[in-house]
């Protein structure tokens, strides 16, 4: 009974120690309000990226779409592959300008 036991506890780990599957731009694209307010991590390669005074905005793009990036840390150079980890926002206005869905960076790794 105990060797049963440990067998289901050590299963039990195992199931909950897979990690959870990636996230991709286009799952928050497709249904934003899901992910509103939310933290979230992205992977990908930053394609366009433009500052004013101390806000920057740059967008990430993966193999399924692109999404604005706002940050106050530095602008990351265009190519560069970065994660991203953020709150994905409804929409932004940054110069004057509107943006859509869009995430606002907590933090940035290669």
């Amino acid at each position: 009974m105990r060797l049963l036991s440990a067998a289901i506890l050590l299963a039990l780990a195992v199931a909950c120690s897979k990690p959870a599957p990636e996230l991709k731009i286009a799952d928050i694209l497709a249904d934003p309000s899901l992910y509103e307010e939310q933290t979230v991590e992205l992977s990908g390669e930053v394609t366009d990226a433009f500052g004013l005074f101390s806000t920057g905005l740059y967008t990430l793009a993966d193999e399924t779409g692109e999404i604005n990036v706002v940050t106050t840390a530095g602008l990351p150079a265009a190519g560069a592959k970065l994660t991203v980890r953020g709150t994905v926002l409804s929409g932004v206005t940054v110069g004057g300008k509107h943006y859509g869905v869009t995430l606002n960076e907590q933090e940035r790794g290669r």
